[in-house]
């Protein structure tokens, strides 16, 4: 079987990160492997201590795990500064690592950018086609996209595949949403435990039908909430399993922590 590969954080505690991630991994029959981006401790004043790994350490990594272990998907969850997202890029290009995931923190507290512009100009640039889906609020994926502060996700998702990326994950307090390269916007409102279709005028016979996920609180500015991060290990672990993007995240939805 293919693993599935977190790359991001380390959080002792086990409540976030790559830690996370491999127990989403494992609760779904996926071997999992992990790439530590950075080691941090968060102190209960909600400070954090991080320590960043080395670029070069990141990329010796990356090669060590793709020389031994078959790997079909990828949590990308944490981009540091533009020496690490350059080395990551290119080794994911390098290495043909497929079905990557993007579920990075855009945005501060204050709703701050806390990427640079190169960073994003890398990932544009350097993981189409390896990249299959992006996650994140409306903020984050105009941020992602390049687009202004008015455009809606229906825009920011356009602007998303003219760069490569076939498909966004749009997360809201009351409904996530799904927009694909083909078109097909797929929407599930938890409150109500119902789902509906939109935009499905004229779309008749796409495969696309509606997909019901729990509801979760809005992430926050300042970190992903447990919620979206499991969820978007979980569309990760049913990738590696060999799944279509539609089916992975309709089974996704339905794994709970």
């Amino acid at each position: 079987m293919r693993c599935a590969l977190a790359i991001g954080a380390f959080d002792p505690t086990g409540r976030t990160g790559v830690a996370a991630d491999l127990r989403v991994f494992e609760a779904l029959g996926v071997p999992g492997l992990a790439l530590v981006t950075r080691l941090q401790v968060d102190a209960d004043d909600g400070a954090e201590r991080r320590h960043l790994t080395p670029p070069r350490f990141l990329a010796a990594q990356l090669d060590a795990l793709a020389r031994e272990f078959p790997i079909g998907a990828v949590r990308l969850g944490e981009l540091e500064r533009a020496p690490h997202a350059a080395v990551l890029v290119e080794r994911i290009r390098r290495r043909a690592l497929p079905n990557v995931v993007m579920d990075m923190r855009l945005l501060d507290r204050e709703g701050r950018a806390t990427l640079p512009n190169r960073v994003l100009a890398l990932v544009r640039e350097g993981l189409p086609p390896a990249a299959v889906l992006a996650l994140g609020a409306l903020d984050e994926l105009r941020r992602l996209a390049g687009a202004g502060d008015a455009a809606v996700v229906e825009e920011c998702a356009a602007q998303c595949r003219r760069w490569g990326l076939p498909a966004v994950l749009h997360w809201k307090s009351d409904r996530i949403t799904l927009h694909t390269a083909a078109g097909p916007l797929v929407c599930a409102t938890a409150s109500t435990g119902s789902c509906t279709a939109e935009g499905a005028e004229g779309r008749r016979g796409s495969c696309f039908s509606p997909v019901l996920i729990p509801r979760s609180p809005a992430p926050s500015a300042v970190r992903i909430s447990p919620a979206r991060a499991a969820c978007s290990a979980a569309v990760t672990a049913y990738l590696a399993r060999g799944e279509c993007l539609e089916t992975a995240v309709r089974l996704a939805a339905e794994y709970t922590p």
